[in-house]
C-alpha cells in the first residue's frame, strides 16, 4: 500500500520521518483573492488623489506672497458664495 503513495512534498508532513519538524517549518501559503473594495474603489480614488496632487503641484512655487494670493481668493470665493446662497 505505502508503494502506491508517491512523497512529492505537496501533502503534510510525515511525523514519523526525522525531518518533520524542518519541513513543517518551511511550508508556505498563497492567495490569489481579489480584494473588491481595493480594485473598484481605493485604486480609482487614488488615481483621482493624484490627479488632485500633480496640479496642486503646479501651484506651489515656494513664494509666500503667492500663497497669500491664493488665500485672498479662496476667501474671496467663499464669501461670493456664502452672499448668494444667502
Amino acid at each position: 500500500m505505502e508503494d502506491d503513495v508517491s512523497d512529492d512534498g505537496s501533502g503534510p508532513p510525515d511525523r514519523a520521518d526525522p525531518g518533520w519538524e524542518e519541513a513543517a517549518a518551511h511550508l508556505r501559503y498563497a492567495s490569489d483573492v481579489m480584494e473588491v473594495v481595493e480594485t473598484y474603489v481605493y485604486r480609482p480614488a487614488f488615481g483621482f488623489f493624484m490627479a488632485i496632487v500633480t496640479a496642486a503641484k503646479r501651484l506651489q512655487s515656494g513664494r509666500l506672497d503667492a500663497y497669500l494670493l491664493y488665500m485672498l481668493i479662496a476667501l474671496v470665493a467663499v464669501i461670493a458664495v456664502a452672499t448668494a446662497l444667502a
